[in-house]
């Protein structure tokens, strides 16, 4: 089963939420709504708000697993679908 990892960056100058796996064109939409996407493969990354991607998400059927400190401003969410 497929999971994500979402790094979100709490500091004002690096603000954004990256994810580690493929993405449907329903987050994409997501993602792009405020943001931007890394070239060459790398994650795509957003300034949309962690819960606006969180949403389309679970959306697509994936829960949060696992939330933990990633550094003094950065959280990592762990989700899981099915």
């Amino acid at each position: 089963m497929a999971h994500y990892i979402i790094v979100t960056s709490n500091m004002p100058s690096s603000r954004r939420t990256e994810i580690d796996g493929p993405v449907s064109p329903h987050v994409r939409a997501a993602l792009d709504c405020k943001g931007l996407n890394h070239p060459g493969g790398q994650p795509p990354w957003t300034e949309a708000t962690p819960a606006t991607v969180l949403n389309a998400l679970a959306d697509d059927g994936y829960r949060i697993i696992a939330v933990c400190a990633h550094g003094s401003n950065h959280n990592m969410w762990t989700l899981h679908r099915g």
